[in-house]
């Protein structure tokens, strides 16, 4: 490196001009200065000799003084012009002192005068010429010398000037391009990824922020094939066309790929035959992995000339290698991923354990012939979030599903991040839709802490095995058909709400499909699939569901009465074309059909669709209930009836009997799931509800919540007092005794009937303090009791209670079991508990053996409440027995 000063030509004080330093050098024309230099001494003694004339006449030749006036002349000439001028000067003093010797003769012999004074001038004034000569002679040379070394400083100081102006440039030069090689190690960073499909959109961008490219390609290796992966194109009006594979055994694709180094079109001087090759390509660059391994190239179309340099060259390089490395870390990684179970940040099962695991499960479900259900949960904008609120509703959402899981469920990440499936054995349909709403609902509350608070979406489609599935992938396709349509109702729901749009959606479903072969299905599905078709336009979507089972149409600005009519038209088409799939012949499918148009008031697509099933099954709600009551029974699946009575329902105006309608709808269908119906029975004060996801605990609880909320609805029909509706509810759930759907309508009545009595016994004990007690009596091992003494035991208990409480409608059975409630009004809790123990005496008494073995007594349970001022609801009461027993 040159040191860091810099001289100028002008800076030379301490090389002065050659009028300081004495005379320059030896030239033609200095002769005759030479000569003038030799009569400059003969001039001064000239003038000497007329100062001798004219003022020292006395004194010829100037003998008598001393110093001689002639040494002024002589030395001076000799010391300063050098041997030539000092012996002429002294040759000219010698004669001159010669001839007035010899004028003067008669005073000093001739010796005297040749020897003398005139010899002393010539010898002296030539000796210190001859030194004034030699130093003359050295200070000609070294003016020569220091004028050769002026001329080379000059020229070394110009030179040396330039290269300070170079090294500044190249300084320049290195600075930025060490500037563009640490930025473009930074923005390198950003094609480093765990998953190869987002390598190549960052990379592109590289090429054209750092290397000015305006087109180029990315031909990577995929099954041992060289692939188009991305394709940057920004020169204008271009027609150029990528192929989509490159021949990887083919020169000069070859050579890049096994030698692994670049070739470009400066090669062309050295290797002509390369000219075909970059007819259309600038430089090609190889994709290189660990050992040098070729994964693919680099291919540049059009760059500008002027980025051809060495620095181009190097920077390719730099990318195409953080390239490789990246590529392969991420085949590592999937590779690594796709041999895991579990998944590294939430726990779930992966995905491609799916396609092993579920396949597995599928295929035992088919040979035992057991049920089998998939939930397929969606998180909606999930990708809008950053990649740690994402990790964060990943994990929570995990747990949440993970608490409701049984040990033989199947919890797995979906091929897409924001999905999570969900296998459920020996879970029917509508099992699996109750785990769906509980498990969404849940999620709906989660708030996440982000910069505001942020909640999150969940859609959720449901599947389940039918006849006709193969594969798993069968099962989850139909899953995925329902999520989608989950979000298409969502969908038309928002836009019909925040547009003057009309949307109407039309369901269809044929409610005993699945009593039917798989044969049989698919020649029912291929019969009525083109009659529904028939009545569609492009712009209307058909959705099948439920496996060929449920058929949902949108349209778009059509009048309801017109899509109630169509509805009429293909169920009248499905019946005139005599589809008869029962063996008895004359009995038709049951098909049944709904529309409705949405509107802001139904707050949500959810109810949307509820009120459109609604508005199917009331159609032909009992010849429906009838067959969910089969199918319940069928199935062993939970069916409950729920009977809600208005007891002072009559006494109100037309206007506040529609008012009292209108709001218990609204509490109704907040509360019913998609499956349930509610239809008017014998009045509109009398609602009965068939709740096919929930067992008899859940329907109770339910009554507690429905009539909880119609009593703080802030409906107060009463005029003269404020004063909540008086309104009760029975429940009854199918059991095996239960033989027709009207006997289970009937036990939900004897519910209702027990729990008017106990609030009037209440309310007698609340205001008026009359004692209320309850006995709850359960027969313990109830199983073990064989099925031809069942009967027979539940006469004769009934028989003893009735010893006790003569009003029968005061003592109700709960569930299949010997399980039974007697509600004794005007009892106080001694007096019971004296009822309790005769009860137990008889039953003691009659020695009745039940069990299998008859020297095993039957083994019974009871226990008695009070009323006290810390049950605040006849519910309450009834629900303490109920929990001793349950």
């Amino acid at each position: 490196m040159l040191p860091d000063f810099k001289l100028e030509i002008g800076d030379k004080a301490l090389f002065e001009s050659k009028e300081k330093l004495g005379r320059g050098l030896e030239s033609p024309g200095s002769s005759l200065f030479l000569k003038a230099e030799t009569l400059e001494g003969v001039f001064g003694l000239i003038l000497l000799l007329g100062v001798n004339y004219f003022w020292f006449e006395d004194n010829p030749g100037f003998l008598e003084i001393h110093p001689h006036p002639y040494w002024f002349v002589l030395l001076p000439i000799a010391v300063r012009y050098g041997f030539t001028a000092g012996i002429v000067s002294g040759s000219a003093a010698c004669s001159i002192q010669w001839a007035i010797l010899f004028f003067l003769k008669g005073q000093q012999s001739v010796l005297e005068c040749l020897w003398g004074q005139p010899l002393v001038f010539l010898l002296i004034s030539a000796g210190v010429g001859f030194f004034g000569e030699i130093r003359r002679t050295e200070h000609v040379k070294q003016k020569h010398d220091f004028s050769c070394l002026e001329k080379n400083f000059s020229r070394l100081l110009t030179e040396y000037n330039a290269l300070v102006k170079y090294k500044e440039k190249k300084d320049s030069e290195i600075i930025s391009q060490e500037d563009t090689f640490s930025s473009l190690y930074k923005a390198q960073e950003k094609i480093n990824s765990l998953h190869e499909t987002d390598i190549y959109p960052p990379l592109m961008n590289l090429l054209e922020q750092y290397l000015a490219v305006t087109s180029a390609s990315i031909y990577v290796f995929t099954d041992d094939k060289m692939q188009l992966k991305r394709v940057v194109d920004l020169t204008s009006d271009s027609e150029e066309t990528h192929p989509e594979a490159l021949q990887a055994d083919v020169d000069p694709i070859k050579e890049i790929l096994q030698k692994t180094h670049m070739l470009s079109i400066s090669d062309l001087t050295s290797r002509p035959e390369l000219l075909p090759f970059f007819k259309d390509k600038i430089m090609c660059a190889p994709i290189r992995g660990v050992r040098n391994r070729p994964l693919g190239v680099i291919i540049i179309n059009h760059i500008p000339f002027n980025r051809l340099t060495l620095q181009t060259f190097q920077m390719l390089k730099s990318i195409s290698d953080r390239c490789g490395a990246s590529i392969e870390k991420a085949r590592v990684y999937q590779i690594t991923r796709k041999k895991m179970v579990l998944d590294e940040h939430t726990g779930a099962l992966t995905y491609s354990y799916l396609q092993e695991r579920f396949n597995e499960e599928f295929s035992r479900a088919r040979r035992y012939g057991y049920t089998m259900s998939v939930l397929l949960f969606e998180i909606q904008s999930f990708y809008a979030y950053d990649i740690h609120l994402q990790q964060k509703v990943l994990v929570t959402f995990k747990k949440i599903i993970e608490k409701k899981l049984r040990n033989i469920d199947l919890l797995f990440h979906g091929d897409d991040r924001s999905q999570f499936i969900l296998a459920l054995p020996n879970t029917p349909i509508w099992g699996s839709r109750t785990v769906r709403d509980k498990l969404i609902h849940e999620m709906s509350e989660v708030v996440f802490k982000s910069e505001q608070p942020v909640s999150v979406k969940v859609i959720g489609g449901v599947a389940e095995k039918s006849q006709g599935m193969t594969t798993y992938t069968d099962l989850l396709d139909a899953a995925i058909l329902d999520l989608t349509f989950q979000k298409k109702i969502e969908e038309n729901f928002e836009y019909a709400c925040h547009s003057d749009k009309s949307v109407v959606l039309l369901m269809v479903e044929i409610m005993d499909f699945e009593k039917f072969s798989g044969k049989l299905q698919q020649n029912i599905t291929q019969i009525i699939e083109p009659f529904i078709r028939h009545h569609l336009k492009d712009n209307d979507g058909l959705y099948i569901l439920e496996n060929s089972a449920l058929y949902a149409i949108f349209f778009f600005n059509k009048d309801i009465q017109l899509i109630n009519t169509l509805a009429k038209n293909i169920i009248n088409e499905i019946k005139a074309f005599k589809i008869k799939p029962y063996d008895e012949k004359t009995k038709d499918l049951l098909v049944l059909a709904g529309a409705l148009c949405a509107n802001s008031e139904m707050n949500s697509a959810k109810v949307w669709k509820k009120e459109v099933m609604e508005v199917m099954y009331n159609s032909e709600v009992m010849m429906l209930f009838r067959y969910k009551f089969d199918n319940a029974k069928k199935n062993n699946a939970p069916l409950t009836v729920m009977v809600i009575e208005i007891a002072d329902y009559q006494i109100f105006s037309d206007e506040k009997q529609n008012d009292i309608i209108t709001s218990l709808s609204l509490i109704f269908q907040n509360m019913l799931g998609d499956l349930d119906i509610m239809f008017y029975d014998s009045a509109p004060s009398r609602h009965i509800l068939f709740l096919f996801q929930i067992d008899i605990w859940d329907a109770q609880s339910m009554r507690e919540r429905i009539l909880t909320e119609v009593r703080s609805f802030e409906f107060k029909p009463y005029m003269y007092e404020n004063k909540s509706l008086q309104i009760e509810a029975g429940v009854a759930q199918l059991y095996e005794f239960i033989t027709t759907p009207e006997s289970l309508i009937d036990k939900a009545d004897d519910d209702l009937r027990f729990v008017k009595h106990a609030w009037y016994a209440f309310q007698d004990a609340k205001i008026k303090h009359i004692p209320l007690s309850l006995i709850s009596f359960q027969v313990i091992h109830f199983e073990r009791i064989s099925s031809a003494v069942k009967q027979d035991l539940f006469q004769f208990l009934e028989e003893i209670f009735s010893h006790y409480q003569e009003d029968k409608k005061k003592i109700l059975r709960c569930g299949e079991d010997a399980s039974y409630l007697i509600l004794l009004p005007e009892t106080t809790y001694n007096a019971a508990t004296v009822m309790d123990m005769s009860i137990s005496d008889e039953i003691d008494a009659f020695h009745m053996h039940p069990y299998r073995g008859i020297e095993d007594d039957m083994n019974i349970q009871t226990e008695v409440f009070s009323y006290d001022s810390e049950v605040k609801t006849h519910y309450q009461l009834i629900r303490k027995a109920l929990d001793a027993i349950k």
